[in-house]
């Protein structure tokens, strides 16, 4: 190639370099596609997140909500709000479940449900109440639901995974979603009453040599039997409290007349049961012989008056207020059973 057509191809060459027709077409072909891929990545990376945040905000809304509820069964679920029916006598002996007694020194209660939850299992033990709160959660939630009592702390864990289908996958891919939150369940006073009661009969039992096994498995078949509303005679009336109490019928000779006891516990406690009665049968006949029993008997700790509803009845259950505060001046202790009839 000679000089001259060397020029002719450099001068060409910068003819067509300094050419702009045609750059629009090739910047674009170049820049649209990677700008329309970066949108719909942000697109979908915003529509995965989006769906996790409403995940975690179920998942939040859930422990809250069961944390909440744990001490106040008959709250609504959803808002909070709380009627006060009357619950049985010793609900809250059951409300973290026979074990978060017996095992509060020990820190090993703890319940769990798997998600989701189709079974309508009701009670007020952890695992009724962790399926109570399962049921309001949607039916595409996956996982679980977990309380945990660990002697100081008391949580509520929720464990909430869900699955969506891959933009651009193969068949049926998924794309799992998976968090985790919990809230801790707060009551002092419960606190309190738990451990005291675990502390006193947690020494009771090491003396006895009793496990925690059994005293859980007694306490069970106690916290399974319901209260019942009334009873037609007095007899049923103290049957059903010796069967509560672990009690035995006996009787006691004292300087005002012979005092038959419904039941004595094993801790020297006197129970007994009234239904039907005279405010002055109570304060003249009843009263001075109890308070004979409290002072000077050496297999009498205490005494307890229950008073049950009749069958039929209306009204308030138990004794005047100014019987009541003799009463328990004279060392009696008053516990009324008014649980209203279905």
């Amino acid at each position: 190639m000679s000089l001259e057509q060397l020029r002719l191809v450099v001068r060409h060459w910068r003819l067509l370099v300094r050419n702009e027709r045609g750059s629009f077409i090739l910047e674009s072909s170049i820049v649209v596609p990677v700008m329309l891929f970066s949108l719909i990545c942000f697109m979908v990376a915003g529509l995965y997140m989006y769906h996790f945040i409403g995940l975690s905000k179920t998942a939040h809304e859930a422990a809250e909500r069961t944390a909440f509820a744990w001490n106040h069964p008959h709250s609504n679920w959803h808002t909070g709000s709380a009627h006060t029916p009357r619950n049985s006598l010793y609900w809250r002996l059951g409300a973290d479940g026979v074990g978060g007694i017996f095992k509060l020194l020990t820190g090993e209660a703890s319940a769990s449900v798997t998600l989701p939850q189709h079974s309508n299992n009701e009670g007020n033990g952890p695992v009724g109440k962790l399926a109570e709160a399962a049921n309001h959660l949607p039916e595409s939630v996956q996982g679980k639901l977990l309380y945990n009592n660990s002697l100081i702390r008391r949580t509520v864990q929720a464990e909430l995974a869900a699955t969506m289908p891959v933009i651009f996958g193969q068949g049926n891919d998924e794309l799992r979603l998976a968090t985790r939150a919990s809230s801790i369940i707060v009551e002092p006073a419960e606190f309190i009453r738990n451990v005291d009661l675990a502390v006193r009969y947690g020494k009771a039992l090491r003396d006895r040599q009793i496990t925690n096994r059994r005293a859980g498995d007694a306490v069970a078949r106690f916290i399974g039997r319901e209260e019942q509303a009334s009873f037609a005679r007095h007899g049923q009336a103290a049957a059903y409290l010796r069967t509560v109490v672990g009690g035995k019928e006996t009787q006691f000779d004292t300087t005002h007349g012979k005092r038959r006891i419904d039941a004595l516990d094993a801790s020297g406690v006197v129970h007994q049961a009234y239904l039907t009665f005279t405010s002055k049968q109570l304060e003249e006949v009843q009263l001075p012989k109890d308070a004979e029993l409290i002072q000077g008997h050496p297999d009498v700790t205490g005494v307890v008056w229950h008073f049950f509803r009749r069958t039929g009845q209306t009204g308030k259950v138990g004794p005047p207020d100014h019987l009541r505060r003799k009463l328990e001046a004279r060392g009696i202790t008053v516990v009324i059973h008014d649980i209203e009839e279905q």
